[in-house]
């Protein structure tokens, strides 16, 4: 397993029985590395290893020195997997990457990125294709949207022009008015640009030398890494330290920023996806060590600073969550959710966004209410942009109760809050297994998590995922992180789709909880603060 690509935090864990083994590899550099755990069935053993491709290795002459950039960090603990996270969590945030801080305090965090409501998938190609994404607003109509455009690109499958996108496929006057309409409307769009393929086809890269210049090479320093067919034209992988891919990307988000006004850029295929190039001539230590991590840094680093100064607000964001790049980056995509150890949010939530993992047509209760619990990014999906008949349909209001609860109440936790020990939910409930691309998994009819707001107090949220009533029972110890001991007096108030937000009761703090009914695919939305 390879460091960042199939992990994307230097951490593992032994777990069981409430104890476990935590081995981290605190690395500030966020250098390449192999994690490995081998089983010795004969010997009822486990073996782990981590290994660190020294920076240089690919050069001409051999390193003579090597000092690890970080701590190994191995011991025990008692807890699970969120225990696991809070350990890599109290040295994460003290990393490079976290030093501006959270999000809401980050002067070049985009605000309205900030205050999101939801983050739509559409393509702006063409008139039908534009109108749906007025269909979605129609039915979800809330301020501050996002549209994923995957679709104002000259061909249907964008690989065949990377990244000579322009002009757009409806033209250049009808995709500034598109833009400029959705924004009067509230919604930013956020275009596609693939980030690291530049196809070999196009006059760009053959007129400006990007083989020589760029292209990423093998070990034998004249293999081209990672050369796609699509379908019959090679798109090349470019190497990210390289100023030509640098400025090419700039331009390429530039010209969408400045002259279309979106609201950033998507970059795809890019920041964990990573690999060695051994291109003498780029500048860069030939392989190995942090390569990669600072090569996709700088560029997004130069990329954010040179649109920046045109507009501040403009946010960009990345395939795959990349810790290294959070600094970089205002939000990354994800592309699972059944996961039941949210392990990312519970050490970054409140540095970072995460959007995606779900397919864009997907309207299931189980993804889409998972997604809203889990703090993601909450998604509209796909399929609203083709309804017809005006209102949205009663089987539908779950997802706008989803919607509007982030929108009033609970944006402060699931937005940018700091996640906490999820709360024990117990009682008779039935549990669903979800089928599909991303399965099978199995939840509980009723989950729920806890977040701490940037301001101490806490919110507790959970929902039902089925199309019938269900009572259950819940415990939370509200003194763990957010010190609401059996001694403090808690103010509690409950958000409910009839009333919005209202006081109930004050109560204690320690341990709570209690049995709650919840109606059908219902929201159970509270706030507990200290009582002045």
């Amino acid at each position: 397993m390879r460091y960042c690509i199939s992990y994307y935090m230097q951490f593992t864990a032994l777990l069981g029985g409430g104890r476990g083994l935590y081995i981290g590899d605190h690395d500030p550099t966020a250098a390449w590395k192999d994690m490995t755990w081998t089983a010795d069935v004969d010997s009822q053993t486990l073996r782990y290893a981590i290994s660190h491709p020294v920076l240089g290795w690919g050069g001409d002459k051999p390193v003579g020195q090597y000092k690890s950039p970080g701590d190994c960090v191995i011991g025990p603990f008692e807890g699970d997997w969120f225990d696991v996270a809070r350990i890599y969590r109290k040295w994460a945030v003290t990393a490079p990457w976290c030093a501006k801080g959270p999000m809401y305090q980050r002067k070049d965090y985009p605000k309205w990125l900030l205050n999101l409501d939801y983050w739509a998938c559409g393509h702006l190609g063409d008139y039908n294709d534009q109108q749906r994404e007025f269909v979605k607003r129609d039915l979800f109509d809330f301020p501050n949207t996002a549209t994923h455009d995957y679709g104002y690109y000259g061909q249907p499958y964008q690989h065949d022009v990377n990244v000579d996108y322009f002009p757009p496929r409806c033209g250049s006057v009808n995709y500034q008015n598109i833009n400029q309409k959705l924004r009067a409307r509230g919604g930013r769009v956020i275009p596609y640009v693939l980030g690291w393929m530049w196809n070999a086809g196009t006059d760009s890269y053959q007129l400006s030398g990007a083989k020589e210049k760029g292209a990423m090479l093998g070990e034998d320093r004249e293999s081209i890494l990672w050369a796609e067919l699509s379908p019959s034209e090679e798109c090349i992988a470019m190497c990210p330290a390289s100023q030509i891919w640098r400025d090419k990307l700039t331009s390429v988000s530039m010209e969408h920023v400045k002259r279309y006004r979106t609201g950033g850029v998507y970059f795809d295929y890019f920041s964990d996806h990573m690999n060695d190039c051994h291109n003498p001539n780029h500048g860069h230590a030939v392989a190995g060590g942090d390569y990669w991590s600072r090569g996709v840094h700088e560029l997004y680093e130069q990329v954010r600073d040179t649109v920046h100064k045109i507009d501040p607000e403009a946010m960009f964001c990345g395939e795959g969550p990349a810790e290294f790049a959070l600094d970089v980056l205002d939000a990354q995509y994800t592309g699972t959710y059944p996961y039941d150890a949210p392990v990312w949010q519970a050490v970054y939530h409140d540095y970072t966004q995460l959007f995606g993992g779900m397919h864009w047509m997907e309207e299931g209760p189980v993804p889409v209410g998972r997604q809203w619990l889990r703090g993601h990014m909450n998604s509209v999906s796909g399929t609203w942009g083709y309804h017809k008949g005006g209102a949205l349909p009663e089987a539908a209001q779950w997802q706008h109760d989803l919607l509007r609860c982030h929108h009033e109440f609970a944006r402060p936790y699931l937005g940018y809050g700091q996640m906490l020990r999820p709360p024990v939910v117990t009682g008779d409930l039935p549990t669903i297994t979800k089928k599909g691309g991303d399965g099978p998994f199995t939840v509980l009819a009723v989950e729920g998590t806890a977040w701490r707001a940037h301001d101490g107090s806490v919110g507790i949220f959970f929902f039902n995922y089925e199309d019938q009533p269900h009572q259950f029972t819940w415990k939370k110890d509200v003194a763990e992180i957010a010190g609401f001991d059996e001694a403090t007096k808690l103010q509690l108030t409950q958000w409910t789709v009839e009333h919005g937000a209202t006081p109930v009761e004050q109560i204690n703090g320690g341990i709570i909880g209690g049995t709650t009914d919840v109606a059908p695919r219902g929201i159970v939305a509270l706030k507990l603060e200290v009582v002045k």
